[in-house]
This record gives C-alpha cells, sequence and structure tokens, in this order.
C-alpha cells in the first residue's frame, strides 16, 4: 500500500472526532474533492488505525451502477453483516436475521419484518404493516434501520463510512439524513467521501462539518513519488512527474507506476515520455497488460465490486487462468480482493481505473460483452435480478436489446413504486421510456407509451410533487402519445390525472378546457364512472376559481353518476374511491353556499360507506370529509375524536395530506375548546405540512384558518405577514376559493388596530367578492364582522339591517357557529 503522505492534519482532524463520538458526542463530516484527490485513502487509514479500538463498522458503498436501486448500500451492508453470501436457504437466512438482531436486544416484529422485506426474505403474513401499503412499509424500514443503528452504538462506539456519496440512492440518502438527525447523543461517527458536485440534501446540519481536501503541495508530491517509485528514479524525471501530476494523488501514483514499468526511460539525458493526463497514463499501464486486458474490461462493465463466479462466466475462460489475472491485477494494484471469506469478490482500487478500462473497448465490444452479462446474470443471480430488476436492464439497454430492456426497466419502476421508493422509479421510468422511443415502429407502440409515461407521472407526483415542472411535461407527453391512439378510456385518464397539476399551479381555466374537451368528445363512448371523474374534476376547478354553483352543479352530476355505477367499477380520483373527493368538494361547495342541509344530507350519505371501506386511504379521507362538517356544525367534541383516528391513520401509514388536515381540524376544535395556543400550534403544523407539497390549490384555506386563530390570539403580524405569504402564492394564477377570507381578516386586523375606517372598506370588499362568488358562508362572516365595527361608528342600525339580511338569507334547520356568532353580534346590536 502507497504511503499516506501530506494528509497528516486532516488524520489528526478525524481521529479527534471520533475521540468526541466514542463519548457520546455525534460526530458527522464530509470528506469532499475530485477524483483521485485521496479520499477513500484517507478512510482506508482511519479504519487501519482504529482496528485495534473496539467498535463497529457500518460501510456504504456508492455505486453508479446501483445509484438509483433503493437501499442498495444498505442491502449489501447487511448482506456483508449478516454472512448471506454462504447461505441461500430463506428460512436460514431469516433466522441468521433474527438471531443478529436478538444479539441486539431488537427482537420485536417492528424490527424484525420490516428489514425481513428490506433483505427479501420470508415476512411472518401477520406483521401488521402488511405488504400491501408500500409507503408504510418503507416508513416502518426506516424506523427499524434507525433503531438498529440506535442499537449497535449502545454495544459499542460505531464507525459509518459512506464512500462514493454522490452514488448513493436516494433513500440511501435519507437513511443517513436520519443518522445525522438521531446522532447528537449517540457514539456515532458518520464519515462521508464524495466529488466536488455533491451537494448533500442535510448539509446545513449544525453537527455536518465539510472537509475539503486540498491537492498535495509539491513537496509532498515528491515525497510521494520517491515512496512508490524505485530508488534510482532520476532528480529530473521526479521533477518532470511532480510538475505533470499537478498534486493529485492518484495521479502521482499510476503515472509514477506507468513510469516505472518502463525501464527505457530511466537513463540521464534522454527524453522522458510521460502521459500527460491520468487517462492517459492509467490506459499506458494496461496496454501492458494485453494478455489479461479482455478480464479487467469484463470486470470494470460488471462494476466497481465485482465477483470471481460471474468474471469466469462471462469470459468464458478456464477458471484457473481467471483467477491468474486476477492475482496479476492486484500486483498491479489496479484492484484489491475485498475482505469476504463467504464470496470471492474484488474491487477496483478507484472509480477512474475503472472508467479507463471502460475506454479502451470499441462501442460494439462493449454491448456484445454487455450481452453476456446479461446471460450470465440470468443464469448465477435469479434471485437478485427478481429483487431488482435494474440491475439485467442496464446490461440489456447497454447491449441495445430495447425489448428485454423495456420489460426489465418497468419491472423495476413498478418495484420501486410498491417499495414507495418514488425517487428511483422515476429514474427508472424515464429508462422505459428512452427504450420505449427506439421501438417505435412496434404495433402498440402508443398505448405502451402512453401507459410509460402515465406511470412516470405517477412517481413524478411522489417524487417532486404535484406542481413540479418536471410533472407537466411528463403530463404533455402523455397527451400527446394518447392522442395517437384510438383509446378514449386512455385519453381520459390521462386528462384525469392532470387535474392535481393544474390545482397546484392555479391554472384550473387551463384544465376546465381541457376536461371540456374530453365530455364534448368523448362523453358517449365513456363509462359513466369516467365521465363522472370528469365532472368532479371540473366541479374541483370551479371550486378553486371560487365559481361555487358551477362547481356544485358539475359535482351533483358527478355523484349521480356515481350512484348508477357499481362499486367494482369506480376508478381513483387523488389515489381513493372517487365517490369520496365528489362528496368532499361537493360538501365544501354546499356549507360555501349556505346550503348546510344538503352538505349534511350528502356528508352523512358517504359516512355511513365508511365501515365498508377497507383501504386506509379511504377510511382516512372520508372521515376528514366527516370532520369538515363536524366544524361548522360546532361539534367538537366529536371532532377531536375523528381527527384523532384521522390523524392516527396517517402516520401509520405515511398520508401527509390526510395528517395535513387532521391537525389542523383538531387545532380548531382544541382552540374552540379552550387550548388556544396548542390549536394554533396544530393548524400551523398542519399548513406547514400542507405547504410542502408547494401547491396553491387549498392552501389559501390552510392559511386563513390558522390566520383566524391567530387574530383572535391577538398575534396580528404574525397574521398579516401569512396573508402578505398568501398574495405572493396566488399571484399569476385563478386559484380565488378563499380570496374574500384573506381580505376579511385583513379587516378584523385593521379593526384590531382600531383602522375602522380601512376595515369597513375591506369588509366590503369581502362582501362583493363573496357576494359574485355566491359565498354567502363568508359574506356572513364579513358581514357579522362589518356590523360590530359599524356599531364601533356610532351606526349600528346599519349593521343590525345588514346582519339580519345576511342572516335570513340562510334556510337550514343545522345551526352553525357562524350563525350562532352572527345572531350573539346581532342582538347585542339590538340591546
Amino acid at each position: 500500500m502507497t504511503p499516506l503522505v501530506g494528509r497528516e492534519s486532516e488524520l489528526g482532524f478525524l481521529t479527534k472526532r471520533w475521540e468526541n463520538a466514542m463519548e457520546g458526542e455525534g460526530q458527522a463530516v464530509l470528506l469532499q474533492g475530485e477524483a483521485g484527490i485521496g479520499k477513500s485513502r484517507l478512510l482506508q487509514t482511519l479504519r487501519l488505525q482504529l482496528r485495534e479500538t473496539p467498535h463497529a463498522e457500518i460501510v456504504f458503498y456508492g455505486s453508479p451502477q446501483h445509484q438509483t436501486s433503493a437501499f442498495w448500500p444498505v442491502i449489501q451492508q447487511l448482506h456483508r453483516s449478516l454472512r448471506f453470501a454462504d447461505e441461500k436457504d430463506d428460512v436460514a437466512r431469516r433466522e441468521r436475521l433474527r438471531h443478529f438482531l436478538g444479539d441486539l436486544d431488537l427482537n420485536s416484529a417492528d424490527v424484525v419484518e420490516p428489514l425481513a422485506t428490506l433483505l427479501g426474505t420470508s415476512v411472518d403474513p401477520e406483521w401488521n404493516a402488511g405488504p400491501a401499503d408500500p409507503e408504510q412499509v418503507r416508513r416502518a424500514v426506516f424506523a427499524a434501520l434507525s433503531q438498529l443503528t440506535s442499537a449497535m452504538q449502545r454495544q459499542s462506539p460505531v464507525l459509518v463510512v459512506v464512500e462514493d456519496a454522490h452514488w448513493i440512492d436516494p433513500s440511501t440518502t435519507e437513511h443517513v439524513g436520519q443518522m445525522l438527525t438521531d446522532m447528537a447523543s449517540q457514539r456515532l461517527f458518520v464519515l462521508l467521501a464524495a466529488r466536488p458536485e455533491f451537494r448533500a440534501p442535510w448539509s446545513n446540519l449544525s453537527q455536518m462539518v465539510t472537509l475539503q481536501l486540498a491537492r498535495l503541495s509539491r513537496r509532498e508530491a515528491e515525497a510521494m513519488i520517491r515512496g512508490v517509485a524505485p530508488d534510482d528514479l532520476p532528480a529530473a524525471m521526479v521533477a518532470q512527474l511532480v510538475a505533470k501530476t499537478d498534486g493529485v494523488p492518484l495521479f502521482i501514483e499510476e503515472l509514477t507506476k506507468s513510469v516505472a514499468e518502463s525501464t527505457s526511460n530511466f537513463s540521464f539525458g534522454t527524453g522522458i515520455e510521460i502521459p500527460a493526463t491520468l487517462q492517459a497514463a492509467l490506459h499506458t499501464r494496461l496496454d501492458r497488460l494485453a494478455p489479461i486486458r479482455q478480464i479487467i474490461q469484463v470486470a470494470a462493465l460488471l462494476g466497481r465490486v465485482f465477483d470471481a463466479d460471474l468474471l469466469i462466466a462471462v469470459t468464458q475462460r478456464d477458471a484457473a487462468a481467471v483467477k491468474r489475472a486476477l492475482h496479476d491485477l492486484i500486483e498491479a494494484e489496479l484492484i484489491y480482493p475485498r475482505r469476504n471469506p463467504h464470496c470471492e469478490s474484488y474491487q477496483f482500487k478507484h472509480a477512474l481505473i475503472q472508467d479507463a478500462a471502460v475506454s479502451t473497448l470499441l462501442r460494439n465490444q462493449r454491448a456484445q460483452l454487455h450481452r453476456q452479462i446479461a446471460v450470465a446474470l440470468v443464469e448465477l443471480r435469479a434471485d437478485a435480478i427478481e429483487r431488482s430488476p435494474e440491475l439485467l436492464a442496464h446490461h440489456l439497454q447497454e447491449a441495445g436489446d430495447w425489448g428485454d430492456a423495456l420489460e426489465y426497466w418497468q419491472k423495476a419502476g413498478v418495484a420501486a413504486m410498491a417499495r414507495a421508493a418514488a425517487r428511483e422509479a422515476v429514474s427508472h421510468f424515464a429508462s422505459t421510456i428512452d427504450c420505449s422511443k427506439r421501438l417505435d415502429d412496434v404495433s402498440g407502440g402508443a398505448k405502451r407509451m402512453t401507459r410509460l409515461h402515465l406511470a412516470m407521472v405517477s412517481a413524478l407526483m411522489q417524487a417532486e410533487g404535484f406542481g413540479a415542472e418536471r410533472l407537466g411535461r411528463a403530463l404533455d407527453d402523455a397527451r400527446r402519445a394518447a392522442a395517437d391512439t384510438a383509446s378514449v378510456e386512455l385519453q381520459c385518464e390521462v386528462t384525469l390525472l392532470s387535474g392535481v397539476f393544474f390545482y397546484a399551479t392555479g391554472r384550473n381555466r387551463d384544465y376546465l378546457t381541457l376536461a371540456d374537451q374530453q365530455l364534448e368528445n368523448h362523453a358517449d363512448l365513456l363509462s359513466p364512472a369516467y365521465v363522472s371523474g370528469l365532472w368532479a374534476n371540473k366541479g374541483t376547478a370551479h371550486f378553486n376559481r371560487g365559481e361555487l354553483r358551477l362547481a356544485i352543479e358539475a359535482l351533483r352530476k358527478a355523484r349521480d353518476l356515481i350512484d348508477r355505477t357499481d362499486a367494482s367499477r369506480r376508478i381513483l380520483l387523488g389515489g381513493g374511491d372517487q365517490i369520496i373527493p365528489t362528496h368532499d368538494l361537493l360538501q365544501r361547495s354546499l356549507v360555501a353556499m349556505g346550503f348546510i342541509d344538503e352538505a349534511v344530507e350528502t356528508t352523512e350519505r358517504l359516512v355511513q360507506a365508511i365501515d365498508r371501506m377497507e383501504k386506509p386511504f379511504d377510511i382516512a379521507w372520508a372521515l376528514t370529509v366527516k370532520c369538515n362538517l363536524s366544524a361548522p356544525l360546532g361539534q367538537n367534541d366529536v371532532l377531536m375524536q375523528d381527527t384523532a383516528k384521522v390523524i392516527e391513520i396517517s402516520e401509520r401509514h405515511g398520508y401527509t395530506a390526510r395528517r395535513a388536515s387532521g391537525l389542523s381540524l383538531r387545532g380548531l376544535a382544541r382552540s374552540r375548546l379552550g387550548e388556544l395556543d396548542a390549536g394554533i400550534d396544530d393548524v400551523r403544523e398542519g399548513m406547514v405540512i400542507w405547504r410542502g407539497k408547494g401547491v396553491v390549490f387549498r392552501t389559501l384555506g390552510q392559511i386563513c384558518g390558522l390566520c383566524d386563530l391567530l387574530v383572535h390570539a391577538g398575534r396580528h403580524e404574525e397574521a398579516s405577514d401569512l396573508l402578505d405569504e398568501a398574495d405572493a402564492l396566488v399571484i399569476n394564477t385563478d386559484e380565488a376559493s378563499f380570496l374574500a377570507e384573506c381580505i376579511r381578516i385583513r379587516g378584523q386586523i385593521a379593526a384590531c388596530g382600531n383602522d375602522l375606517t380601512g376595515a369597513l372598506g375591506l369588509f366590503e370588499k369581502a362582501i362583493t367578492i363573496s357576494q359574485r362568488q355566491e359565498a354567502r358562508l363568508f359574506e356572513l362572516r364579513a358581514t357579522t364582522q362589518l356590523a360590530s365595527v359599524l356599531a364601533r361608528q356610532g351606526r349600528a342600525q346599519t349593521g343590525e339591517t345588514r346582519l339580519h339580511a345576511i342572516i335570513d338569507a340562510f334556510d337550514t334547520k343545522h345551526e352553525i357557529v357562524d350563525l350562532a356568532a352572527a345572531r350573539k353580534v346581532l342582538d347585542a346590536l339590538q340591546r
């Protein structure tokens, strides 16, 4: 091993951090520097230095071939720890996992079963997480991994090494972030190595220190050359090597070895043929290995880490010959064996060496070898391919086998979505689409392409949010592909799925145009469920625009069509049974227009169906609809009970939107029951969660709900700032559902500040907008507060007249809190 040169201070820094970690002060360092600067060598030295110190190690290796395979480095680390390579039997593997966790006092099913799921071993069918809910399983896996790390550091200090962090997959990135969040009082040292382009999503954590590795000085470079080269290397040649290598350790080492291997250059006065770049130096060294060049080329295509049995199968050479070649490569210090007695595997000394070996192949040679690798994987790694189809898909695509590659990329995308690994799924579906484009002459290509774009849309919604620009482009691609098919249902599916993007970006008018086109052209050709979906989405868009009468008209049509549709033929809208969002928006629209009795009747019909619902997502959403009515009816105890159920289901299953709604509604109930500050905290948390989705629709409602409570608590400046944010959010959009409410609350703030004239102007404006939108509930609220201000100006009679008129406009047998508040003000005015 080449001696470590010029990194004494960095090694001392890391050693000190390790000592702090051993005392229970969790540490994290990001080693950052260009390729070949010596990050891995520094980590290796630290690990060797700590070998005599009792501790545990967790090592994650990032890999360019696996950066879209969810939890790949985590799974490989667990495989090494559990010695799975020498145990193929599923039952035996599960038993090893159970014993491993038992030694850490982690016998609970909440740890064993998620990790069994992660590792692909058998899972207890009674485990309450169940396989049908990907997001719940994913959350359970993260929780189990967190408990595993915590238990390990309780037994002994833990060094966590993340090599090539720029290549780890999104799920592993999230797991590392969880470690960093939890490590404050743990005996944990998380040490990451990455190239400069790596942007850690958790780099702003106070515990994270970034250590930039600089190039070696001239003196350090010369010392390193002397440590690698023969003793008689001329000074002139050393000087040239120093100048050429520019302080990059890997370049210094490889260039020096390249020169040392060519003894013809060692005499004074001769022309020194030194490669000008690291790539050229590596090629020179590889050229000298011509007899075994194919071995290292195939190994490079297999990956940074490769197994001997696969190498033998692909090269189709005698096993003894391959072993001799591997020995020669180890001697040349281009690869080194992995410390794994149960599986003969090797690793390239550096990714740049692997890249150099690949670059020596012609394109057709590379494609043929990828094809041979694919065959070997099918024969020797069937279980791994079943768990991670992307491993085979990559080689098939590189081989130009577009049809087979498409099949396995699609399997990989579906598998990733089943694990709720949406970011990885996006990458897989992008590769699927690329393969499909190359098969555009195949019959049925447009239908297949549409389905693939829709799969990409679903993945992007989870990975990047409903308002992401990339999602909009994917939907455009899906619409264009669907237009080339004869399937009206497929075209309708694209339109239905597009709704949330247009709501999220405040482009409701544009969506109405799309929906109208579908209804005009295809209503007679579509099933009632699809037509109902289009009307429901139209109703949502109208509601967002503040066009309540049009919203109710559309949503009633949607509801009537659903009533005539068998439950087995209903479709999903917003991820739930279409009956739920239809009743949800219809109820909201009816309440806003003051049609309380019909809203109660509509909600009761949905509530009666809750007991027949099987999916937790549907149950949580339906309960939220019930809560949305309990709130205006003032049923605060019922509201507390039902929001507790919504929050519990949502937290257990990871339904962030439903949890946001549950928190906001619970906060409202708590504030009415005398816990104003706690209620504000709940509503704020719900609003923050919802705003984290980066959407426009319903955000104004969340902000207004919080602002109402803040004004009640006398926190006027906070409320005013939030309303400013609301104004900025909806600028250049057609979102207007809570516009009147935003203005009314500004009027409240003005009235509290004794700006009565300003308050009256704002209340009048809110009333005008409410009347235009026919939002009688919002008009009632604004008029109630207007009347109070008029009374303060000595104009109680005017306030009484106007308030009386709006109260009389409500024809309902169900009392709502806003009517009760208005009548209370009216009584005060009449006294």
